[in-house]
């Protein structure tokens, strides 16, 4: 599925826009699920009932906000009372409205999103990170595809948030400062990132106000009144696409015992298809890659293709739970649909990147091999640019590794010597 998430909407021009341009958004990215800020809504202040009903009818599916969510004295009963509008999570409890919601698609979708504030020069509120972990638990066994709404001032806040939920939540989005950010990434453990979507609204200002008035604050530290610029009007956003539908189901087919016999029948092996808990849900997704490169380099038998089993079913035994409560009992006709989705793995998103696209995504791992491991960018360099030493080192280190791989796994018990 595809959602989009609408930055910061301002004022009238931001509404305008909406109206205009979502529409055809909708249709080029086939968006299935749409989510704004629109706090700054209502005259560039604030939400009304108006404003809001308005926005959910160009088609809007939630709506988020941050500070400026109070500004108009009606929001107060609005918010308690449109269960669309989130008002951000962590603020205490006895205040009107809510900060998260389980949506639905026009197809009957799960879609949890959580709306969070930042404390970073920003209201001292309670803490978003625990709020965040104490929000997402509550979609457990009721979706997978949860988005969040980080609406805070301080960059170094929001980045901290997105590797605090990597792995927990679908995507993080950052607002509030009306500026897109060029730093969108799929975090290692799958949760997509960027620290703002930016502003919908007049671009010809200082982040949506005429320009003047905030020049003359500015320059003389004087009170300005703040009105709402009109020119250049852009939507900012970001789509992000989420497709765990064919890891999930594989997942049920490969160890689910109807799953298990349906794959006997189509001739797989029963001591492969016993040992296919070995594939957790990264690894089947490594499989549905490697089955897509295969099927799109057109290979044959004579082919061999690589991939890395990176977990295991060990980890995810709550999710064949939870699947079974959300989707009942696996019966033989799952198992024939899962097949045919096995059999039928098309070659969509694949690319063949040039030299400075794989280089970008090597560029990537500075954040798991510098930031998290601790490594030197040198090394890093060294991967791509001096081949013959780095990678013809490691290779001659094999022997090695297989050696030290077997001692552990006899130490731990996975094998017996």
């Amino acid at each position: 599925m595809n959602i989009l998430f609408i930055g910061d909407i301002f004022g009238r021009p931001g509404r305008d826009l909406v109206r205009r341009g979502l529409p055809p958004l909708v249709h080029r990215y086939a968006i299935d699920f749409v989510v704004a800020n629109v706090e700054n809504a209502a005259g560039g202040f604030g939400i009304t009932r108006e404003v809001g009903d308005s926005l959910a009818a160009s088609g809007i599916d939630v709506m988020t906000s941050g500070n400026h969510v109070w500004d108009k004295k009606e929001s107060l009963d609005y918010v308690a009372a449109e269960p669309r509008l989130l008002r951000p999570a962590n603020y205490p409890a006895g205040v009107p409205g809510r900060g998260s919601v389980l949506a639905r698609t026009s197809t009957g979708l799960g879609v949890g999103v959580i709306n969070l504030m930042g404390r970073v020069f920003m209201h001292p509120l309670d803490d978003p990170f625990a709020a965040a972990l104490r929000e997402a638990e509550t979609f457990a066994g009721r979706t997978r595809i949860i988005l969040v709404d980080f609406h805070a001032e301080a960059t170094s806040e929001k980045i901290a948030m997105g590797w605090h939920l990597d792995g927990r939540v679908t995507a993080v989005i950052g607002t509030h400062t009306h500026v897109q950010t060029a730093d969108e990434q799929i975090r290692p453990n799958g949760t997509a990132y960027i620290t703002d979507a930016g502003m919908t609204g007049p671009h010809a200002s200082i982040i949506g106000t005429e320009r003047q008035p905030a020049l003359a604050r500015f320059l003389t530290g004087m009170p300005s009144r703040f009105e709402p610029a009109t020119g250049d009007p852009r939507l900012n956003g970001v789509v992000i696409a989420v497709d765990d539908e064919a890891p999930m189901r594989l997942i049920r087919l490969f160890n689910e015992g109807l799953g298990r016999k349906a794959l006997a029948a189509a001739g797989v092996p029963g001591e492969i298809a016993g040992r296919l808990d070995l594939l957790g849900i990264s690894g089947l997704g490594n499989l549905i890659a490697a089955v897509k490169f295969a099927k799109y380099l057109e290979l044959t038998a004579s082919d061999w293709v690589v991939t890395v089993a990176t977990d295991s079913m060990d980890l995810y035994r709550s999710r064949l739970t939870e699947l079974t409560q959300e989707r009942g009992d696996y019966r033989e006709r799952d198992a024939d649909r899962d097949m045919e989705l096995l059999a039928g793995i098309p070659i969509d998103h694949m690319k063949e990147l040039t030299y400075y696209e794989k280089k970008a995504i090597h560029n990537l791992k500075y954040f798991t091999w510098v930031e998290q491991q601790g490594r030197d960018v040198a090394e890093l360099r060294a991967q791509w640019h001096d081949h013959a030493r780095y990678w013809d080192g490691t290779f001659a280190l094999a022997d090695r590794i297989d050696e030290l791989i077997t001692d552990f796994n006899q130490r731990v018990g996975l094998v017996r010597s």
